[in-house]
């Protein structure tokens, strides 16, 4: 090891200690709430996070790796219907992706499920004998207090930000602060999808006035709640971001389609009118969702990158699509996900230019540790500190969550060691750096201190 290397790894090892002790927000997740994550019955595959879909495009043919299905309950579950409960033992599972595992055993995803065994269970691989024992011992894990216990108490994660399709499915807690999931309420093409949000409110659809007031109610009522800001998520899967002004009638039209299908319940109820045909409600709704962020202030948070948890699709999430809206509404808090990857100098760009557009870049990590140590370096000193956030989990399975929090932790270590060394920044400066990207960024963007510690944390 040369002398350069030296110092530094002694930067490093001098500045990883202090970012360990950092308290972190987790800036995006997809948990649960602990009350559904100790109903649940996981097996060691839980651990496999984002893996799955690697372990597909690496060959594991899906219909062995969907649980061992047949044919009816594949398509029940590619069709979003509960396909029933997984016969097959824990041991059966992994002789399936054993033979595919060399493969994928040094991407990132494999990484967060090997550090997680290494935290969890004391393993740093996966093989016959580990299998036995994460088995074995995972039942005594999913105790309550376990969120706590696992996040908050040994990770320090004072927050972490989850999205929800309902607050009742993951209200907010002293570990958890919700983030709606907007898009149930925006991509509606059926009956029963505008019943949801009658539901939701008690209140009666029959036109896009009256579809726009359950909305705004249900926005309130969250705000109340405890939400603490809203999420897009599909668009990017599915359509191209240029969320253009609507015509109000088109966007009604469009609506009414759906009223004329049959009434819920009935035979035809559950046909779709068809996602493309309501672009203009699409359209309509996205830009009053952005209005009211701005009267409840609220960030908005949008996937905006390659596909997740995806066998294939488009890729349709250019984050220069977004440009309208940045420029439409100045007063509006834009949170782009996952750096925009593949996109992501593009949009370091617009993050430099527009002071309403912030990089989040959860999943970054696990789609590629490289990238992320790349673009980090590049954007602390190309772009205003407090506009990046470091760490967001982006997982479905809470022990994955830590693991996560490590491999950040490292990273940016990484990083800031390495401008340390190559004289672009002070130590403590480095130091500063790291709380704001880990911290202090995400605790003041989404305002948590007076829309969720006072009441909650």
């Amino acid at each position: 090891m040369n002398a350069e290397a030296r110092d530094r790894r002694g930067i490093y090892d001098s500045l990883r200690p202090e970012i360990e002790d950092i308290h972190l927000v987790d800036a995006h997740n997809h948990l649960p709430s602990e009350e559904a994550w100790l109903e649940s019955e996981p097996d060691w595959t839980a651990f496999l996070g984002y893996l799955v879909t690697d372990l597909a495009n690496a060959g594991l043919p899906r219909d062995e790796l969907m649980m061992g299905l047949t044919a009816d309950e594949r398509w029940r579950l590619d069709y979003g219907h509960d396909p029933g409960p997984d016969t097959r033992s824990p041991e059966e599972k992994w002789q399936i992706i054993k033979p595919y595992w060399p493969y994928v055993r040094h991407m990132g995803s494999a990484d967060v499920t090997r550090t997680a065994l290494k935290i969890t269970f004391g393993h740093d691989d996966l093989c016959d004998e580990a299998i036995a024992d994460i088995q074995d011992r995972l039942p005594e894990l999913m105790k309550p207090g376990a969120y706590r216990k696992h996040l908050k108490e040994e990770c320090k994660i004072d927050c972490v930000l989850s999205v929800t399709q309902a607050l009742e499915e993951c209200p907010p807690t002293d570990v958890m602060a919700p983030q709606l999931f907007t898009d149930t309420y925006v991509a509606v093409e059926k009956r029963r999808d505008i019943f949801r949000l009658e539901q939701s409110t008690g209140r009666n659809i029959y036109s896009l006035k009256t579809f726009l007031e359950a909305l705004d109610a249900l926005l309130e009522d969250s705000v109340e709640r405890g939400m603490v800001g809203m999420k897009w998520h599909i668009w990017a899967y599915l359509r191209d971001m240029d969320f253009d002004v609507a015509n109000e009638y088109e966007a009604a039209r469009a609506l009414d389609k759906i009223l004329q299908m049959p009434a819920r319940g009935g035979a035809g109820a559950s046909t779709a009118v068809g996602f493309n045909e309501m672009r203009p409600f699409q359209n309509l709704v996205q830009n009053h969702l952005v209005q009211r962020s701005i009267d409840l202030d609220l960030p908005v948070q949008i996937h905006a990158a390659t596909l997740g948890a995806s066998y294939g699709g488009q890729l349709k999430g250019d984050p220069k699509a977004l440009i309208q809206l940045f420029l439409r509404y100045p007063e509006a808090r834009f949170d782009i996900l996952h750096a925009a990857y593949p996109w992501t100098r593009e949009l370091g760009a617009l993050t430099h230019i527009f002071p309403n557009v912030y990089i989040n870049m959860s999943w970054l990590d696990i789609l590629s540790p490289v990238s992320y140590k790349a673009f980090l370096r590049d954007w602390l000193t190309g772009i205003p500190l407090n506009k990046i956030f470091a760490y967001g989990a982006d997982q479905f399975f809470m022990l994955l969550t830590p693991a996560c929090a490590k491999r950040v932790r490292d990273f940016v270590a990484e990083v800031l060691a390495d401008l340390v060394a190559d004289g672009e920044m002070a130590e403590e400066d480095a130091l500063f750096a790291a709380d704001c990207i880990l911290r202090k960024n995400a605790w003041e963007y989404w305002k948590l201190a007076e829309r969720w510690e006072g009441r909650y944390g």
